[in-house]
């Protein structure tokens, strides 16, 4: 990870209820907490593309955005960062006040019961990206949907923070939970190629339109390559051990023949 960079001291009138605190002590008990719990409630975290990651501008902030379809995304989204993307990751959270701990490993409120309450947190996205050491973790459909839910629409905060930035890596994110042959689900995450936006003319809306095809396609690819049962591209970073049955089943002469021994 890039030196942590604390934003809560930043003077700005554009800044949330509550803003990012990065503390190196809740960071690396997180990171313990986040690592079990997924090891144990899933058979393995898969990774395609990587190398796509090779492309992001080191100059540049980045935005990983990625589609919402449960509970464990932001989760996922952490442990990409803190062993892959190695980034000062900041990701908005709404009614973060029941859980102000989260600000601590780069979470900062966003409150939507009013519009200008909306565009400080925003605001507050563009200010932290002028910085290339960090990243933003967004959901740009705005709220959990069902993973096979098409079309995925956007709303128009991606667009609003692209316009006010002159440059930004853009890099869509596919995560998949399935089960394929365990007795667990298993993650599947997709790194998609980095979106430069050369058209500076484009509208809010077109390029809204524009991101929502390319992460339409990404996404239906995902899914396709996947009901295949085409895992071959996939790096496994996290693989748990079998639960017994599984391995009974697994070796059942090997157990039948030793009970009959």
């Amino acid at each position: 990870m890039r030196n942590i960079i604390n934003d809560s001291n930043t003077k700005n009138k554009d800044q949330p209820v509550i803003k990012t605190d990065f503390q190196y002590f809740w960071i690396k008990v997180f990171d313990f907490a986040f690592y079990s719990m997924v090891k144990k409630s899933f058979y393995s975290f898969r990774i395609k593309n990587l190398k796509n990651l090779k492309q992001i501008d080191p100059e540049k902030g980045t935005i990983f955005y990625a589609n919402h379809c449960c509970w464990w995304d932001g989760v996922i989204g952490y442990l990409l960062n803190r062993h892959f993307f190695y980034t000062n990751m900041h990701v908005m959270i709404e009614h973060l006040g029941r859980f102000p701990l989260l600000s601590k490993i780069g979470a900062f409120s966003v409150e939507k019961n009013t519009p200008q309450a909306s565009v400080k947190a925003l605001n507050y996205c563009v200010n932290i990206l002028k910085n290339p050491a960090n990243s933003l973790w967004i959901f740009p459909e705005g709220s959990v949907k069902p993973p096979d839910s098409r079309p995925v629409k956007f709303e128009n905060g991606l667009a609003y923070i692209i316009q006010k930035l002159d440059e930004v890596n853009l890099v869509p994110i596919a995560h998949r939970y399935t089960f394929v042959r365990e007795d667990r689900p298993e993650v599947f995450v997709e790194v998609g190629k980095p979106i430069k936006i050369n058209d500076k003319s484009l509208s809010r809306k077109e390029l809204i339109e524009y991101l929502e095809r390319g992460f339409n396609e990404l996404l239906e690819n995902q899914k396709y390559e996947l009901s295949t049962g085409n895992f071959d591209n996939y790096e496994f970073f996290i693989k748990a051990r079998l639960c017994l049955l599984k391995l009974i089943e697994n070796n059942f002469k090997y157990f039948v023949q030793r009970i009959n021994t």
